[in-house]
């Protein structure tokens, strides 16, 4: 018997939600922090059953961010604007955990350094580190907001070590296979799998000679030195970052060294184990550009505010030139089409902060009033979009 006050206790639990996440890898790690932090969400008598499947096992981190990777692979953004966990720039995330417990990649480095002393530790915020410095932090804090999950009494957690090959519909669930047979129920699944491998297809014709690397990571056995020895001339199809990973690898990684010559200029020092030749080729015959070295604050208070590129261009341009949005409902703001009405603003904005650079602050008003008749009648709709006089 039971008070209208309280709930009653002799009603079964309600069986616990299944949550599925395909991909154990960084963004897992982010879906745990907010699953760690909100779980106290969960109302009396509900549950809250969470699986991960990573098929290389590497929870937290996932292949291409793998702890035991080689050195010579660097992380494509500085310390300091790496996070882990809902700050409060995240509008909506709910609870936020206390400052010590969610620290930017650049605040567990020096933390790593203070108990090690081990130099790829030594890091300052606008340094980039090691990649599989990265994952040695993606795995730590996995490792962390599972902790901090299993702790709660209504929450599962279970990792498995298995590649997905297929979710099926059974009813209203859905199954998760695995490649080994297994299948589990759940209620909702998130595909978290990142990076994928290129299309195996794209190799040389039947026959050749050439040995085709789809994809070469893990780069120690993907590029070994029976594939890619003294005897060889190794090719990369692109030269985006994982060329740039390649390329590093098979000189570095192999002993070579880099010593500064009398002029200031860089010299290379082969150790002998690299590959007879290293081609790059594009599309482009260009190497992805580089990040700039970054001097504004590490806090975004330096950041370009925008000129012409405003929330409240936005807002005019919905009200001049917004098309109605396809489905007809309440609240749904008019559309833009990012080509026609905004890339003008982008260019227009590029151009600007450009010139102000080039001929100082004292230049800034005098090319923002020669662009603002333009500009004004571009968000009213009385100027020809796709283009502007500032895109020509």
């Amino acid at each position: 018997m039971t008070t209208p006050e309280g709930p009653d206790r002799s009603a079964p639990p309600a069986a616990p939600y299944r949550l599925a996440l395909v991909g154990g890898g960084p963004r897992a790690t982010y879906v745990l922090e907010r699953l760690s932090a909100t779980i106290g969400r969960l109302g009396p008598g509900r549950g809250l059953e969470v699986r991960v499947f990573e098929r290389t096992g590497e929870f937290g981190a996932g292949q291409a961010h793998s702890p035991a990777q080689v050195r010579t692979s660097y992380l494509n953004r500085i310390g300091s604007q790496v996070s882990f966990a809902a700050d409060e720039t995240v509008a909506g995330a709910g609870p936020l955990r206390p400052a010590e417990q969610r620290p930017t990649l650049h605040e567990w480095c020096r933390r790593r350094f203070a108990e090690t002393g081990d130099p790829d530790f030594d890091l300052g915020p606008e340094d980039w580190p090691r990649r599989y410095v990265h994952g040695l932090a993606l795995r730590d804090m996995f490792d962390a907001y599972a902790a901090d999950l299993r702790r709660h009494a209504g929450a599962e957690l279970h990792l498995h070590r298995a590649e997905v090959v297929d979710i099926e519909p059974h009813g209203a669930e859905l199954r998760v296979v695995t490649a080994d047979g297994d299948r589990y129920p759940a209620d909702e699944v998130l595909l978290l799998t990142g990076h994928s491998y290129h299309d195996a297809r794209r190799g040389p014709a039947a026959g050749s000679a050439t040995r085709h690397v789809p994809h070469p990571y893990p780069m120690d056995v993907e590029l070994d030195a029976d594939r890619c020895g003294p005897q060889a001339v190794v090719g990369c199809a692109g030269m985006g970052l994982t060329a740039i990973d390649t390329i590093l690898h098979l000189t570095e990684g192999r002993g070579g060294t880099f010593a500064e010559a009398g002029d200031g200029t860089l010299v290379y020092r082969p150790s002998g184990a690299e590959p007879a030749g290293i081609v790059a080729f594009s599309g482009s015959g260009l190497f992805t550009f580089a990040r700039p070295d970054n001097h504004k604050p590490s806090d975004g208070s330096g950041d370009h505010p925008g000129t012409f590129l405003t929330h409240e261009a936005i807002r005019r341009l919905r009200a001049g030139v917004g098309r109605p949005y396809p489905e007809r409902g309440a609240g749904r703001q008019a559309q833009l089409d990012f080509e026609e009405d905004v890339l003008p603003l982008v260019v227009l904005e590029m151009a600007h902060l450009h010139y102000v650079t080039l001929f100082g602050p004292g230049a800034a008003l005098l090319l923002t009033q020669r662009a603002l008749p333009d500009y004004l009648a571009f968000l009213a709709g009385a100027l020809e979009h796709g283009g502007g006089p500032w895109t020509r």
